[in-house]
């Protein structure tokens, strides 16, 4: 993943050795790929199956889904700033999932706020929430740049620079909804 190669290079690893080997690289605006101009962070899914991209300049997140049998990542769809629903991506950077895989957290540093999407069997991200730094009682989010869960999975950590703060959310475990508790 670069921000100056606008894509994601993906390496295969030897379980045995832990040698790594490359893959592939898919590049932003080639065969129908989009919302890898800046790209900023990846997560991928603990069942091996998707990667998320953040694109933090155009505020987009970018899905893709691992073929089992070559490996390759395929393109499978994006999600920007203001479009089809979608908010809370603008500055998209800091990643985080749910430990069942169910629920993706952005922290977006232009939007002062943490975006939440479920995610399906495919790995197809559905828009559920967005919190925003003073909006609703919630302080503390002015330049979010990095998201966390707790090992338990009941609590999401937001950092962020001009707040220079540490915000903490609970989480419902079935909806993946956040409720605002405090800031540091």
């Amino acid at each position: 993943m670069g921000s100056v190669d606008n894509g994601l290079t993906a390496f295969n690893r030897n379980s045995t050795t832990g040698a790594i080997s490359f893959n592939e690289t898919e590049i932003n605006g080639t065969g129908g790929i989009e919302g890898l101009s800046v790209a900023q962070n990846v997560i991928v899914s603990p069942d091996n199956q998707n990667a998320y991209v953040t694109d933090s300049f155009n505020g987009n997140l970018a899905v893709f889904q691992r073929d089992n049998i070559t490996n390759k990542m395929r393109f499978l769809e994006v999600h920007s700033d203001n479009q089809g629903g979608a908010d809370g991506l603008s500055g998209a950077t800091g990643i985080a999932m749910s430990t069942d895989g169910k629920f993706l957290y952005i922290a977006s540093e232009f939007d002062d706020g943490v975006a939440v999407f479920s995610r399906g069997t495919s790995g197809a991200l559905t828009f559920i929430e967005a919190q925003f730094d003073g909006i609703g009682g919630v302080t503390g989010l002015d330049g979010a740049i990095a998201v966390a869960l707790s090992p338990d999975d009941k609590y999401v950590y937001v950092a962020s620079t001009r707040d220079d703060a540490l915000v903490v959310f609970s989480r419902d475990t079935t909806t993946g909804q956040l409720t605002f508790l405090e800031f540091h």
